[in-house]
């Protein structure tokens, strides 16, 4: 399946805080329109009142794993919350009513922002956001090689202290094998947590045993009030990467209409840096 499929999927998947719940009995909520169909799979409950920040991946069997952000202490960004899973049998026109426990809570405050990547080895890789503190929130990798029915032990993704900013869906790998997680960072030990992001990459070439930081880090031009936000990579046909950021035109606070991505090119594939300094494209 696409992931252009899966994320129309998600969309119905994830609902917001003020969606109904419907009764056990009469099943998830199914609408039809245009030819997409939505699944309104997970509405937030008593003790759940978020669902949300997962990923897809397909298991060997023809099954799909849809593992996301489970929010049981409240539901804001810095809420108790660990990794849940549901899986389909059919495409993900139907899914398992019981929530499979991923991962517990390993986090002070939580763990969240799944990435699912089938690795060329064939194992899969979970990616996800251990957060700890303003000062400590760094991305974690797990493996598995039983098609998801057990996982390895953590490995740190992001070497630096800090809080970083690693959404979910976007770690990948290059046809080189390289693993390259994209992140923007909020605030370093002892500093002061701030809504603008500075946008890098951290990579590993030896299939996420050891990880190292980008030569270079990216800002937004001076007017982005909230620097660059939330960034994806993707490579290119010709071996550069594209990094697209959101971001503001001025001031962080800015209606979500007015937001817009920024695009930034690598020039020199293959090199361990990954994006130098340069000009925007909005």
């Amino acid at each position: 399946m696409t992931r252009l499929l899966l994320a129309a999927l998600v969309a119905g998947l994830l609902t917001s805080l003020g969606a109904a719940v419907l009764a056990a009995d009469e099943g998830p909520e199914v609408i039809t329109s245009e030819g997409v169909v939505k699944i309104r799979l997970l509405p937030p409950g008593p003790n759940n009142p978020r669902n949300s920040e997962g990923d897809f991946v397909q298991l060997k069997d023809g099954r799909l794993l849809f593992v996301y952000t489970k929010f049981t202490g409240g539901g804001g960004d810095h809420s108790k919350a660990h990794l849940a899973g549901r899986f389909s049998s059919d495409g993900g026109r139907t899914w398992t009513s019981e929530d499979v426990v991923i991962l517990p809570n390993e986090g002070t405050m939580n763990i969240m922002s799944v990435s699912l990547l089938r690795l060329q080895s064939g194992e899969i890789a979970l990616f996800y956001l251990r957060k700890n503190s303003l000062e400590d929130c760094r991305a974690m990798m797990r493996i598995s090689t039983d098609e998801a029915q057990t996982w390895s032990e953590a490995t740190l993704c992001i070497p630096p202290g800090g809080y970083y900013v690693v959404n979910n869906d976007r770690v990948i790998q290059l046809a080189s094998g390289r693993l390259v997680v994209p992140a923007a960072r909020h605030n370093v030990p002892g500093g002061k947590w701030t809504g603008r992001g500075v946008a890098m990459c951290f990579l590993s070439d030896d299939k996420g045993v050891t990880w190292r930081q980008s030569d270079s880090e990216i800002e937004a031009p001076s007017k982005g009030g909230a620097g660059l936000q939330e960034p994806g990579v993707i490579e290119l046909k010709d071996g550069r990467l594209m990094m697209l950021s959101r971001a503001y035109p001025e001031h962080g606070r800015h209606p979500r209409r007015l937001q817009r991505p920024l695009r930034h090119h690598a020039r020199v594939p293959g090199k361990a840096h990954a994006f130098p300094r340069g000009d925007f494209e909005g």
